[in-house]
C-alpha cells in the first residue's frame, strides 16, 4: 500500500516525507497525481497519526495507492464533512479518530449522528472490542477506526496506547498506572519514537497484534487478508 497525501504541503504530510526518509520508508509514499484511487484515509488528530498509517502502509507492502487527508476539522466534527470526500469520487472512506474519555457506547451513538451520508448499514464490529464502525451508503463505504485499547493503565484512550504498549513489549519503555498516552509518549525521544514506528514498519505481526482494528478496516478497504 502507497500513501498520497491529498495536500502535499500540509505540515502533517511534510512530517511523514521528512520521517519517511529518517526511517527508509519511501516506498510506503507515492508522490504521482496521476494514479487514480477511490480509497482516502481521514486523520482526525495529526501526529503520531500520519506516521502510524504510514508504517502500517509499509507492511502491507504492494502498489495499492490510498489518498490520506489531513483535515481542518478535527475529532467528530470531521465527519459532518466526509460527503464533501464521497462527492469528489471516494468510495471507501477510512476516518481514523481518539476515543479521548468518551465511552465508546456514546462515540458510536456519536458517529452515527454526525455522518451526512443515507445510511443503509450500520455495524458496529466487536471483533475489535467495538472501536471499528462500518457505515454502507448507496455511495460509499465508511469505516470509522477508534483508537484505544483496553489497558486500565491510561487515563483516556488515544493512538499514543497502541504505541506505548507497542514499546513496552520492545522492551523501550516501562509503563506505569494511571498514565496519560499523550503526554507520555511526547517524553520518549525522538530517538526512541522511531525505533517504535520503525519496528512497527517492518513487522507486520505487530500491527496484527498492537493495531487490529486499523488493520481489519484497510484489510475491508482494499480487500485483503
Amino acid at each position: 500500500m502507497k500513501l498520497r497525501p491529498l495536500d502535499p504541503t500540509h505540515r502533517l504530510a511534510r512530517d511523514m516525507l521528512a520521517f519517511a526518509r529518517r526511517a527508509r520508508l519511501l516506498e510506503a509514499l507515492e508522490q504521482s497525481p496521476s494514479i487514480h484511487t477511490d480509497i482516502l484515509i481521514v486523520v482526525a488528530n495529526g501526529n503520531p497519526e500520519n506516521r502510524v498509517m504510514l508504517a502500517i502502509a509499509h507492511v502491507l507492502d504492494g502498489q495499492r495507492v490510498v489518498d490520506i487527508a489531513f483535515p481542518e476539522h478535527k475529532h467528530f466534527s470531521i465527519l459532518n464533512v466526509v460527503h464533501e470526500y464521497v462527492k469528489r469520487g471516494y468510495r471507501k472512506v477510512i476516518v481514523v479518530l481518539d476515543q479521548e474519555e468518551m465511552e465508546l457506547s456514546n462515540i458510536h451513538e456519536r458517529v452515527k449522528q454526525r455522518v451526512v451520508l443515507p445510511i443503509k448499514d450500520y455495524v458496529v464490529d466487536q471483533d475489535v472490542n467495538g472501536r471499528l464502525v462500518c457505515i454502507e451508503s448507496d455511495r460509499a463505504t465508511l469505516y470509522v477506526v477508534i483508537n484505544g485499547v483496553e489497558d486500565p493503565r491510561f487515563v483516556k484512550h488515544t493512538i499514543e496506547d497502541h504505541l506505548l504498549r507497542l514499546a513496552e513489549e520492545l522492551g523501550k519503555h516501562r509503563l506505569q498506572n494511571n498514565v496519560d498516552p499523550k503526554q507520555e509518549w511526547r517524553r520518549l525521544s525522538k530517538d526512541r519514537q522511531r525505533e517504535v514506528l520503525t519496528a512497527l514498519a517492518k513487522n507486520r505481526e505487530l500491527v496484527k497484534k498492537h493495531f487490529r482494528q486499523h488493520l481489519k478496516a484497510l484489510a475491508k478497504t482494499l480487500t485483503i487478508e
